[in-house]
């Protein structure tokens, strides 16, 4: 991860959050209000015995909770596939047998083979494959 504080990019995504929720929060005004108009219509001319503000307001009320769901919940969702994505991607190095970005047997100084088989540090100017081909011999 990266430990720099990069404030531009926090600001983006806290401006994205704040206007999702201020978005929602208007949504909900809307809806009470048109819902709230719908039924006094509906009240003053069919009465209420047929409640046909109800084929809006039910279905707009679950696009609504949907709505809300994706403002409040999908943070959390987008977090928890980052921290997914992350474990695999150190679960995939592990199984190459890489950690962090470079094989286990990548090491810094280079080894051979002696003449007994045991490994032993190779010359310091030596690369690892080279070193390779001198304990082959």
């Amino acid at each position: 991860m990266n430990d720099d504080i990069n404030y531009d990019e926090i600001r983006k995504r806290v401006d994205k959050r704040v206007k999702d929720r201020v978005g929602f929060y208007t949504h909900v005004v809307i809806f009470i209000a048109i819902n709230l108009m719908l039924w006094v219509i509906c009240a003053f001319t069919t009465g209420l015995e047929f409640p046909w503000p109800l084929f809006l307001g039910v279905p707009w009320g679950v696009g609504l909770l949907a709505h809300g769901a994706n403002v409040y919940f999908a943070g959390s969702l987008d977090r928890m596939r980052e921290r997914e994505v992350e474990r695999e991607i150190e679960r995939e190095h592990m199984r190459r047998g890489m950690m962090n970005g470079k094989r286990k047997n990548d090491s810094e100084t280079p080894l051979r083979l002696s003449d007994e088989g045991e490994l032993i540090p190779g010359d310091e100017g030596e690369s690892p494959q080279t070193a390779r081909r001198a304990s082959r011999r």
